[in-house]
Formats: structure tokens, sequence, C-alpha cells
């Protein structure tokens, strides 16, 4: 049975204003994967989202991943004060990284071949603290001034 929800955490990975890639190949889908703290886990968990636990540089890391066929319109991801999250042109921008978010979704159980789970359909995304995205021209330019190799 499909459940709406609203799950927040810190973005993780961000492909909502273009496909999600693998392998350089479209997935035809958008995503938007999160890291959850503890307390967002377990909100998570009671709600019924389907989430991953993995082993990340020796400690436990739990995401949950949102995904859509559809590309999400203007007023479908906002800042915090709810205005639409664009770019110059109007387009729907990529979150950067880091940034603290709350997703709207529906999650949907699923089985098939045997193995069952929770897909998170990504209804609308709002922007509660945006994380400062980092330029690596920059980076790597002062990098060279400093003589580091890379």
């Amino acid at each position: 049975m499909a459940k709406t929800i609203k799950q927040r955490g810190s973005v993780l990975f961000s492909a909502i204003a273009d496909f999600a890639k693998f392998n350089n190949q479209s997935t035809g889908k958008y995503e938007l994967v999160l890291t959850l703290n503890d307390d967002q886990r377990a909100d998570a968990e009671s709600n019924g989202v389907g989430i991953n636990v993995k082993d990340y540089q020796g400690q436990e890391q739990a995401t949950a991943k949102f995904k859509s066929k559809f590309k999400l319109e203007k007023g479908m991801v906002v800042d915090r004060f709810k205005n639409p999250y664009v770019d110059a042109e109007g387009n729907i921008k990529e979150i950067p990284r880091g940034s603290e978010v709350v997703v709207f979704a529906t999650s949907k159980p699923y089985s098939f071949a045997g193995k069952t789970g929770v897909t998170n359909y990504l209804n609308a995304i709002q922007i509660i603290e945006e994380a400062n995205s980092i330029d690596f021209e920059d980076f790597s330019e002062e990098l060279e001034v400093q003589d580091v190799e890379f």
C-alpha cells in the first residue's frame, strides 16, 4: 500500500535537473539521495521509507533514495521561502551536496523476482539550508598556486 511521507535529510547526490547517469549511461530517472542522521533514520523507519544502511569509512551510513521518471516542475522544488529553486533561465537547479532538505514522496512496497523492498517516489523538495557548492576549477587553480600535486 502506497504511503505519502515527508523526510528530512542531507543531500548526498542530486540528479533532479537531468537524468541520473550510471556508467556514463542515462538511467532515464531523476534521483535524489539523502544521508540520514540517527533521528532522521528512526523517523524514516517508522514511516516506512525505504532506506539502505552500509558501512562507509568504518561507520554505518543510512541513505534514502528518491526517484521519479518525470521531471519535477518549478513549483515542486522550492527554497526555504517556498520560491522556485531555479537558475537565471528558469530551469530547476541541482541541489548542492550537503544541503538540508525536506522531501515529499510516496513510499510503495514492492515484490519482484523473490526480492522485496520499498521504492520512494519523489513528489517535491524544499531546500531548508543550501550548502555552498564547490567550484572545482577554482579549487584546482588554488592547489596549483600552492604547488600541490594532484
